[in-house]
């Protein structure tokens, strides 16, 4: 047999440090982008509705709107604003 099979795969998966997972810590998305996002889409989707005189609906989404929102006051501040 040649020395390839001898590892038996061992050194295939090799720990990651802990100053690597930091180094790429700009690639990790934003959860607090992501929830503003979709609160300004539950607002424009309120207003429009409010617009077609669908009350209902926009109640409804302003329901939505505020519990994304509550989400948002939950999380904690981001470094980027952290700078500021």
């Amino acid at each position: 047999m040649s020395s390839i099979n001898q590892n038996n795969g061992s050194d295939f998966f090799t720990p990651i440090s802990f100053e690597s997972l930091i180094m790429f810590g700009w690639l990790r998305r934003d959860p607090r982008k992501k929830l503003e996002t979709q609160y300004a889409h539950k607002l424009e989707q309120a207003r429009d509705a409010q617009r077609n005189g669908n009350i209902q609906g926009y109640a409804q989404l302003m329901s939505e709107a505020e519990e994304i929102l509550q989400q948002i006051d939950s999380l904690p501040a981001s470094t980027s604003e952290a700078g500021k």
